[in-house]
């Protein structure tokens, strides 16, 4: 059901969901030097090689500020609140960090031809893919231990001593356990590689058995592109942020019921 045709705009590279189709993206790639029309991601531009740096590294900065901001606090790290803030943003820092290296730690001799320099290999891929995807998750389950803070405190009136020796240890206990097993599922499914739709490693399907000297209408039939993977394992993410929620209110329901 996706789009591949050739007209006077280029290459249509989107399927009838309206996003990017890495098939098509793909078959663009070979036709790009004999039609200079093609229009090819924007991940794949120098732009989309730029953006990310620049995006990347005010986030680390940013969070690496609100770092120093608690370290110099008189409270320092002896509040709920300032743990909870300091490890989303050592989580945001690492995913921020390995952001900003964009295509530098893609395979050299990947499939896809992005603007940015790329001189790793399929390990640095999955290196770089896996610390991202833990970096987030981290980010997101934090946000949501910030959010039922509020809740605990403000909704509940649980006071900052049963928090501290209660709930923040649940809490951070199954973020870690969540930061470590997602990556670590999609790696072991070879569900971390470049992909002509981020300009970093990250979840998507791995282009392998491919001849060389095809023709662009013969990709599809011709490589395997673990059609669908992507989607699947983005799935499994959400499903693991439903998740995070849903334990989180459990706990406090539970935790108010008890008292």
């Amino acid at each position: 059901s996706s789009t591949a045709a050739v007209g006077d705009a280029g290459i249509r590279i989107t399927n009838i969901t309206g996003f990017i189709d890495p098939m098509a993206v793909t078959s663009s790639f070979l036709t790009r030097e004999a039609d200079s029309s093609v229009v090819l991601p924007f991940a794949m531009t120098s732009a989309g090689f730029i953006t990310p740096m620049i995006t990347g590294l005010l986030s680390a900065c940013s969070s690496g500020l609100i770092l120093y901001v608690i370290g110099r606090s008189q409270q320092k790290l002896s509040t709920t609140y300032h743990r909870i803030m300091g490890l989303m943003s050592f989580f945001d820092i690492v995913a921020s960090i390995f952001i900003a290296l964009g295509t530098v730690m893609m395979p050299a001799d990947s499939v896809f031809q992005f603007a940015g320099q790329m001189v790793g290999n399929q390990a640095s891929c999955h290196a770089q893919g896996w610390l991202i995807i833990f970096g987030n998750i981290g980010v997101a389950a934090m946000n949501a231990c910030l959010a039922w803070y509020f809740v605990c405190r403000i909704a509940l009136k649980i006071d900052f001593v049963k928090i501290r020796n209660r709930i923040e240890p649940v809490m951070y206990i199954y973020t870690l356990i969540l930061s470590l097993f997602a990556p670590s599922v999609l790696l072991t499914n070879g569900l971390l590689n470049s992909t002509p739709y981020e300009s970093f490693c990250t979840i998507g399907p791995h282009a392998i058995d491919c001849p060389q000297g095809m023709e662009y209408d013969q990709w599809m039939s011709l490589c395997n592109m673990g059609e669908g993977a992507d989607e699947v394992a983005y799935n499994r993410l959400f499903l693991i942020l439903v998740f995070i929620y849903l334990i989180q209110f459990l706990l406090s329901c539970f935790y108010r019921f008890l008292n």
